[in-house]
């Protein structure tokens, strides 16, 4: 979904400047030890050509804050819990405001709580406007976190079942379950 892979066939096509609105979280948190937890998400905005460390403080803060990492912003990943690992990541996945968030199995790594913590940011987002695309193997999952759910078998659709939308918004139901 995020063309970090070419398709085995047929092609993809998307908008220009699509790849710099979509956030990617992994099932691997993917964070550079040597930066802290401040300098991991910000590095999605030097990435993005954000250079200006009062615009990156504006977007970096609020996210500490409500990822519940304020505290823990000096430390470094190999000081963090898998689950404190991945809200950074979430952040660093949201800090650019992108229009689609992307989850590949973003709680494959963590216990149950630190699980529903990271559905509780994600469904946030989503009710905020940001269409959150999740593909997991839990079966158990959809009954859980209602939404639409697209079910691939072998890279082949073999069901489309809409969701109820969240009450009183207008954003996208998300492929999943968020």
């Amino acid at each position: 979904m995020s063309l970090a892979e070419p398709p085995t066939r047929g092609r993809v096509e998307a908008e220009r400047g699509m790849r710099r609105a979509i956030g990617m979280l992994a099932q691997e948190f993917r964070l550079l030890n040597d930066r802290n937890v401040y300098e991991n998400i910000a590095l999605a905005c030097r990435i993005a050509g954000v250079w200006e460390k009062e615009e990156i403080s504006q977007r970096v803060t609020p996210l500490l804050e409500e990822m519940g990492l304020r505290s823990m912003e000096t430390l470094y990943p190999g000081q963090l819990s898998s689950g404190e690992k991945q809200r950074v990541a979430l952040a660093r996945a949201l800090v650019r405001h992108p229009r689609i968030l992307i989850a590949d199995e973003p709680t494959g790594n963590l216990d149950p709580p630190a699980a529903a913590q990271i559905f509780s940011l994600m469904r946030q987002y989503r009710d905020r406007e940001t269409l959150v695309l999740v593909a997991t193997h839990a079966e158990d999952w959809t009954q859980r976190h209602p939404g639409r759910v697209i079910r691939l078998e072998q890279g082949v659709v073999r069901s489309d079942q809409p969701g109820p939308e969240p009450a009183g918004s207008a954003a996208p139901s998300a492929v999943g379950g968020i």
